[in-house]
């Protein structure tokens, strides 16, 4: 009700739509979320038109599932998931979910408003969102537009490639966003980093993915 009740309040001013990725409905108890995908906000160019009910934001943008294998984006995060073996996340929605810190369509996360971008209820929004589903690892599309939104200390584990930080415990990682050009070997070097990381073989510290990844970093 109140994540609805602040985007209406701007959707019909701005014309624009909103609405998040995922269909949060699946998300339950029984099946908790193994990675949460973030990022800046939706990259398109709908219109507003007409209130929504909460109900229906929960149930996400419909064309997710039926249209996702076709992003650019999201045929980079698959490639970095299944260089670390862990794509398998990735079959299943109910093992993931991917959201954005904003909600709003534009065609750019840079035409985004400064009133949006500067109004701190929206992070609060998607800080609580991460406390609900308790993923075991959050993934931030972007460091500086994404991640550094949602914490404000964070540390390198590979200087440009990848970051660190936690909120209530859960780690997060910020990661170039995947709309970019990414060589096979910055697939592979991340994804390999990350799968580890996942699962728990190895901790974040700079020093230690350096010598244990050091032929990927400098491939």
């Amino acid at each position: 009700e109140r994540v609805v009740g602040k985007y209406e309040s701007v959707a019909e001013i701005a014309n624009c739509s909103y609405y998040t990725q995922s269909n949060l409905e699946m998300v339950n108890d029984n099946n908790p979320v193994k990675v949460l995908i973030l990022g800046i906000n939706p990259g398109s160019t709908g219109q507003y038109s007409g209130r929504i009910t909460p109900d229906i934001f929960k149930k996400g943008n419909a064309f997710f599932s039926i249209e996702r294998e076709e992003w650019h984006l999201w045929k980079g995060i698959k490639k970095i998931f299944k260089a670390g073996e862990i794509d398998n996340i990735l079959n299943y929605e109910k093992d993931f979910v991917f959201s954005n810190i904003y909600h709003f369509d534009t065609p750019s996360a840079k035409d985004l408003a400064n009133e949006i971008k500067n109004d701190s209820e929206y992070v609060a929004f998607t800080i609580e969102l991460i406390d609900i589903l308790n993923p075991q690892m959050v993934i931030c599309l972007g460091k500086n537009d994404c991640m550094c939104k949602l914490i404000k200390k964070t540390k390198a584990l590979i200087d440009g490639e990848l970051s660190y930080g936690e909120i209530e415990e859960i780690p997060v990682y910020g990661i170039p966003h995947t709309s970019k050009f990414y060589t096979n070997e910055e697939s592979t070097m991340l994804g390999k980093v990350l799968g580890a990381l996942y699962k728990k073989e190895v901790k974040p510290d700079k020093g230690v993915i350096a010598k244990l990844f050091k032929n990927e970093i400098k491939a």
